[in-house]
């Protein structure tokens, strides 16, 4: 078994800044029974589970939200 880095970006529209991130799958993980394709769709696999460990978001503004759905709902009435 070895680990390999793999190293990965979020692309969230923002330009100019580049926030790089990586992880490491260990190579027993990976099938090699299928071809070059299926084996990237395993690494996007363990890249997809380190962004979701990785990155998480919030709403800033929730209360603002809230009031704005009550409203919206009285006018639906």
């Amino acid at each position: 078994m070895s680990k390999i880095e793999v190293r990965w970006e979020v692309e969230d529209g923002y330009v100019g800044k580049s926030r790089p991130q990586s992880c490491e799958i260990d190579s027993e993980d990976i099938s090699l029974d299928g071809d070059k394709e299926d084996m990237m769709d395993q690494v996007y696999d363990e890249v997809n589970d380190d962004f979701a460990n990785k990155i998480s978001f919030y709403v800033a503004n929730f209360d603002e939200v809230y009031e704005a759905l009550l409203e919206a709902k009285k006018g639906e009435k």
